[in-house]
């Protein structure tokens, strides 16, 4: 609901449009529709991101009286380092200091620094445009630790933002004991100090709240999803029907290259007598070593696009009769949801979910009626894509419980989700004394 007079929220997202990637996206869609619901946002990002590609479209879709506030980033400035780093007085005075064997590189991450240098004008920044709420989204830690350091200084309420787990992610791999005690004690400032902490799957937020079960009201679940506008625009999906087109949007790197995946493509291929000339496997995005050595073991014919902006990767997704979804195997890898799960889900076309049985992924694909789930057996994977090679080319037939299930990931729902936390943290009188946790998509 929205107020008569806008209010400020400040929005901590170190990586933010025009730099690209999927990580960017739902800061960017929050950012876009919030306005719509009565909050301004006023964004404190990096001036630049080493290693992510940059996506003018991004840029292009947002309002264009959008405050953005890019801080620099000098990842590449050489200059000798004060005695004392700002990232280490910083974790001294919280009393979360590194033992020696730790503190050889910033805490939590690198950067920090970037962080540090942005607390004087990000704090001035609030005051004079008298935010109402912060905002920070992780990874990286330092959104969070500026987002801390605001939230002392001001007192105004935090909303925690986890785009991924951080010590209970399949990925992490602390260097030390003594790195992981450090993370997990900084994480747990984190959670305890912020007002409301947001996972992005189910299972994920009951996870965070778990370090916390006396204060599992303040966690609540709002996932990713799809923006109907980048789909109105675009033109009509061609597609060859003498092909049978699979296609892997976003990152096929180590974490989402089961060899099960691979030997099932070939098994299929085989039992079809499929020479590779009317099969493609598009792999649109970033292809890992493991992901392409794994290719040429099974003989895999595909091919392999690079990077391409968001309105190309839409453009894939609506040309495939078949939509992969590769989900991590690992510790709580069952509860992630890849972001583009949600886009995949508004092309209409049909989706194989490759990742772990009983999780996250495949719950949502049998909910909206979306497609297959196979787990990581080839044999089942081969049989999976045996029926949706049949298939192609039929259209897909949902229920309307199914439809109102994939309308309820739209961007604009989601954020006015995020729009309720905000007015009810700034005591907006509009507001509902407490959360509707029912309107939160998986809530916990």
């Amino acid at each position: 609901m929205a107020t008569d007079a806008p209010r400020h929220v400040f929005m901590i997202s170190f990586a933010f449009p025009p730099t690209g990637g999927p990580g960017v996206q739902r800061s960017a869609k929050f950012a876009k529709y919030l306005p719509q619901f009565g909050w301004n946002p006023i964004v404190w990002c990096a001036d630049s991101v080493p290693g992510l590609p940059s996506d003018d479209s991004l840029f292009s879709e947002l309002p264009m009286d959008l405050d953005v506030r890019a801080h620099p980033y000098a990842a590449n400035e050489v200059v000798p380092p004060p005695a004392v780093p700002a990232w280490r007085r910083w974790l001294q005075r919280l009393g979360l200091v590194e033992r020696p064997a730790a503190a050889a590189s910033p805490h939590p991450d690198e950067f920090m620094d970037w962080a540090m240098s942005s607390i004087e004008p990000a704090l001035d920044t609030c005051r004079r445009t008298n935010a109402a709420v912060l905002y920070s989204t992780f990874s990286p830690a330092s959104n969070h630790c500026l987002a801390l350091e605001l939230k002392l200084r001001t007192g105004l309420p935090w909303v925690a933002d986890f785009r991924d787990l951080w010590t209970d992610d399949y990925r992490y791999r602390p260097a030390s004991d003594e790195r992981r005690a450090a993370d997990r004690t900084l994480q747990r400032r984190f959670l305890e100090a912020a007002d409301v902490v947001i996972g992005v799957t189910p299972k994920q937020t009951r996870i965070l709240a778990g370090h916390f079960p006396l204060l599992r009201d303040k966690f609540v679940t709002i996932t990713n999803g799809f923006d109907p506008a980048d789909f109105e625009a675009r033109a009509p999906n061609t597609r060859a029907e003498v092909s049978f087109v699979i296609a892997h949007v976003g990152r096929l790197d180590q974490y989402r290259s089961h060899t099960s995946l691979f030997a099932g493509m070939r098994r299929f291929l085989d039992e079809v007598n499929e020479s590779g000339a009317g099969f493609r496997f598009r792999v649109v995005g970033h292809l890992g070593e493991t992901a392409s050595s794994r290719l040429a073991s099974f003989d895999v014919p595909h091919e392999h696009t690079g990077y391409v902006s968001h309105p190309e990767a839409i453009d894939e997704m609506r040309a495939a009769d078949v939509l992969l979804l590769t989900v991590p195997d690992g510790p709580n890898a069952d509860s992630v949801i890849p972001a583009k799960l949600f886009e995949y889900l508004a092309t209409g076309r049909p989706i194989l979910v490759v990742g772990p049985e009983g999780g996250e992924c495949e719950r949502i694909v049998r909910e909206t009626q979306s497609g297959m789930s196979a787990g990581f057996d080839e044999g089942e994977i081969a049989k999976a894509l045996s029926r949706l090679y049949h298939d192609r080319g039929k259209s897909r037939a949902t229920s309307r419980e199914a439809d109102d299930s994939i309308r309820r990931y739209s961007r604009q729902v989601l954020t006015g989700n995020l729009a309720d936390i905000l007015h009810r943290l700034s005591r907006d009188p509009a507001a509902d004394p407490t959360p509707r946790e029912a309107d939160f998509v998986g809530a916990i």
